[in-house]
C-alpha cells in the first residue's frame, strides 16, 4: 500500500516532504520486516536530502537509532537520540525531545551507563510535559 501510495503522490502535485514522509514510513516498514539495513539506508537519505525540513529529519534521525537499537548497538543509539533530542528542544517540540531522552534512558540504562542514564531521565524530565506519558 505504502508503494502505491509513493507512485501516487509522485505523479501528483504532493511536495518533496510528503514524499520524504512516505519513504520514511516505507522505511519503517522494512524495519517491521527484519530489513534494518534498508531502513537505515532510507533513514539516512531521507536526513540527508530534506536538510531544510527539521521535523522529517528529526523522524528520520530516530528511526535511524531504532535501526542501531535493532543491531543491539545500544551506545550509539543513545547518542543519536539525545543529538535529536537536542535538537527537538531547540525546535520547541518538547514532548518528542522528551521522548527521545527517555529513550536514550533506557538504551543507556541497558548498556550498564547508570549515572548516563540518570541525566538523561533528568533532562527527559526537565524538557517534557511529563502529562504526556
Amino acid at each position: 500500500m505504502l508503494l502505491i501510495a509513493q507512485q501516487e503522490l509522485a505523479g501528483s502535485a504532493a511536495s518533496a516532504i510528503d514524499l520524504g514522509y512516505c519513504q520514511l514510513w516505507l522505511a519503517r516498514a522494512a524495519l517491521l520486516a527484519g530489513d534494518v539495513e534498508a531502513a537505515a539506508r532510507q533513514a539516512e537519505e531521507i536526513a540527508t536530502r530534506h536538510p531544510a525540513a527539521l521535523n522529517l529529519v528529526a523522524d528520520a534521525r530516530l528511526l535511524v537509532a531504532d535501526t542501531l537499537r535493532a543491531r543491539q548497538q545500544m551506545q550509539a543509539a543513545a547518542e543519536v537520540r539525545t543529538t535529536t533530542g537536542e535538537q527537538l528542544e531547540q525546535m520547541k517540540a518538547p514532548g518528542r525531545a522528551s521522548r527521545a531522552f527517555a529513550d536514550s534512558a533506557a538504551e543507556l540504562e541497558e548498556c550498564g551507563e547508570v549515572e548516563a542514564s540518570i541525566r538523561a531521565y533528568q533532562r527527559a524530565m526537565s524538557v517534557g510535559d511529563l502529562a504526556s506519558y
